[in-house]
């Protein structure tokens, strides 16, 4: 619940909401919030607490009651501790408060007019929570009439949007969802982004509990991302309106669904790093090289692994194989030197997932690397999590390492983002922010860009994110799966080289 009251305060600091001061001691006259938030498929208004508020004044000025207040915020202990400045205080939203009837349920769409006025000072980035949604809306919140523009076929025009919806599906009421929570808040960010830019972002959150009980949850969506979990994805597809696609933004178990579902894949599967890893030693190989395929003898090839070893039997390459025990590590030193090639580069690949025997293999090519043999190693983005492996050797072996997710810090477009999470949420993007962002713009700008043909047009949108990049090809299925990948390489100078 924490994670939660941090995002609604981002929220209210987004859209530029403050306090104001009373200078007097009169009761004070409180301004009832335009700012509504939705939490487990419940919306509320948005009240800061400034000096001087009382739960009684608040209750009357939402048309609530005290019990209601204390029901609606139960992290806050008002029984025992009472009000204090700076507070976010949820107030239940009733049908009298919407002036109209909610439509299936939810909170009718916001339009334009209906925005509220910024002050002069916070022009610049406008984020707005509204009725059942969040949305962005350019500085003047004028509508650009939509341009049309003809397509690489002649007869197929292009209509561009004004704005799009945008429904996230994260289930943030679940224990353990930190982050899902920072994928949010990525999300956010490029929702300010987009508004910043002049682009009208309607953004929706629900949970997936929510959203099959709800067969009417989604019908207004033109981008869903989420759910995460295959299972849950499965589960909320009965209700996508018709001709809709359910982005699958975090699992990448989820591929599996898209030749048969309406699902797209956001993150590239492991089968396509370790296709691109060996494409890679491919593209570099020379006569004089020398490529070996080290596995751990004893112990049964893994999924990953055995799929490395077919990739590899299917490039043509010509690859000495070394296979050894982790207790004979010590002893094997010699065998790879007399496999290593003398005039040119010895390529090798490591057939197991196995931490202590990858990094047993890096440390015998670190060995011939310091008996001056030109050594490169080629590994996939799960070597960075093995904790057993100095990175120091990552770049004696000139790794060359390929990934779905890696962040170039040195970007300014990075150096923004991280300095803006900053500011807004009060702590440092993980990886989670980071593709919640890219996720959100990538096909948030897609549906501006091509409206609702931007299904069959992704194929022609390729795009670099600050973490992620994104590339789709044309799909057999359903559905479609994201092709590209990351190479990165670990110089000997001990900088990072992203490709």
């Amino acid at each position: 619940m924490k994670k939660i009251a941090t995002l609604l305060v981002s929220l209210v600091m987004l859209a530029g909401v403050q306090p104001c001061l009373c200078q007097t001691y009169e009761v004070p006259q409180i301004k009832h919030s335009r700012d509504k938030v939705r939490v487990d498929g419940r919306v509320y208004w948005s009240h800061v607490v400034t000096e001087k508020h009382t739960l009684w004044s608040i209750a009357r000025t939402y048309g609530v009651t005290v019990e209601e207040i204390y029901a609606a915020n139960p992290t806050l202990n008002l029984k025992t501790e009472g009000l204090k400045t700076g507070q976010i205080l949820m107030i239940p939203v009733s049908d009298k408060d919407s002036g109209r009837k909610p439509r299936r349920g939810k909170e009718p769409p916001v339009k334009a007019e209906e925005m509220p006025e910024s002050s002069p000072s916070d022009k610049t980035d406008s984020l707005s929570v509204m009725p059942g949604s969040l949305s962005v809306a350019p500085d003047s919140l004028t509508v650009a009439k939509d341009s049309l523009e003809c397509g690489s076929d002649s007869l197929d025009v292009i209509e561009r949007p004004s704005y799009v919806s945008l429904s996230v599906v994260l289930p943030l009421g679940n224990a353990g969802n930190d982050g899902f929570t920072e994928f949010y808040s990525g999300v956010l960010l490029a929702a300010r982004d987009l508004g910043s830019r002049g682009h009208r972002i309607e953004l929706k959150l629900n949970s997936p509990g929510e959203v099959c009980k709800d067969r009417h949850s989604l019908d207004d969506a033109d981008i869903i991302l989420g759910p995460v979990s295959c299972s849950d994805i499965k589960a909320c597809l009965a209700n996508v309106p018709h001709g809709g696609k359910l982005v699958s933004p975090l699992d990448p178990k989820a591929a599996l669904l898209t030749d048969s579902l309406a699902v797209i894949q956001a993150p590239t599967p492991w089968e396509d790093q370790l296709k691109d890893l060996v494409k890679w030693a491919s593209e570099e190989m020379q006569p004089s090289d020398s490529l070996l395929v080290v596995s751990e003898s004893g112990a049964a090839l893994s999924e990953m692994s055995r799929f490395l070893v077919n990739e590899l039997k299917k490039s043509g390459l010509a690859a000495k194989n070394i296979s050894y025990g982790i207790l004979e590590g010590l002893s094997i030193s010699e065998t790879f030197a007399s496999l290593a090639s003398k005039e040119g580069t010895t390529r090798i690949f490591i057939a197991s997932d196995n931490e202590a025997f990858v990094g047993d293999v890096i440390r015998n090519a670190n060995l011939l690397a310091y008996k001056n043999f030109d050594v490169t190693v080629y590994c996939n983005s799960k070597v960075r999590s093995f904790e057993l492996i100095n990175v120091e050797t990552f770049h004696n072996v000139s790794l060359r390492m390929t990934s779905a997710y890696f962040t170039d810090y040195s970007r300014a477009d990075v150096k923004a983002f991280v300095m803006a999470y900053r500011a807004l949420f009060n702590a440092e993007p993980s990886s989670y922010a980071f593709q919640g962002y890219d996720t959100a713009m990538y096909f948030a700008s897609l549906y501006l860009e091509y409206g609702r043909r931007w299904f069959r047009k992704m194929p022609q949108f390729n795009w670099r994110g600050l973490q992620t990049d994104f590339r789709f090809e044309p799909g057999k299925g359903k559905g479609q799966v994201n092709k590209a990948v990351r190479r990165i390489i670990y110089n000997k100078d001990y900088s990072i080289t992203l490709l």
